[in-house]
């Protein structure tokens, strides 16, 4: 479990706590305990918690930050679905600037794998990534149900883009499918 803390230079700073600290600080009433509006810290007469107005205040994003967010999709996008050229079958291993944690190698042979690699293409890639990684027609075949699994950014800034994906808008999302499970119980022995 790690916690941040402000160090004496004024930056944040993370630290492992031991299991005895873990325990330690559910032993502490809840106005001492740490939350998530700061920063996981409790509060001391040091470091008070902040007040819960300016919490409030702060907590959603305002119009110009929601503008930029969709910039940075609106940017990577590719001028026509006919540039996504990407590999159809077979195992496809993403750059790590696209896949840096997890799962680094994707079957596409496999449905859930094939899901998630386009679901973290969509998200994570740029440009040169997306034209390299997926497949128009794949891509098609998959927005309905990939559009309810991306960012309702991402999601909003390919249809407004790309009218083909707008027309799958209304399809009926594919069923997902059934993971595999390996059966152990007593009749498979």
């Amino acid at each position: 479990m790690q916690r941040s803390f402000e160090g004496w230079d004024g930056c944040r700073s993370l630290r492992l706590l031991s299991p005895t600290d873990r325990w330690h600080s559910l032993l502490l009433p809840p106005t001492l305990r740490g939350s998530r509006h700061n920063g996981g810290m409790s509060a001391t007469p040091q470091y008070p918690a902040p007040a819960q107005a300016s919490v409030r205040a702060t907590a959603g994003p305002s119009g110009a930050d929601v503008e930029l967010y969709r910039e940075k999709f609106r940017r990577r996008l590719p001028d026509s679905l006919a540039e996504l050229r990407g590999p159809v079958r077979g195992v496809v291993e993403p750059p790590g600037t696209v896949v840096w944690s997890g799962l680094r190698a994707f079957d596409l042979g496999n449905e859930r794998q094939r899901m998630s690699l386009y679901r973290t293409v969509l998200a994570e890639g740029m440009r040169e990534d997306l034209c390299s990684l997926l497949d128009r027609d794949t891509l098609l075949q998959l927005w309905p149900t990939l559009r309810s699994l991306v960012s309702t950014t991402v999601c909003g800034v390919w249809e407004e883009a790309f009218p083909e994906l707008q027309a799958l808008a209304d399809a009926p999302a594919a069923r997902p499918p059934a993971r595999r499970r390996a059966h152990r119980g007593a009749a498979a022995a």
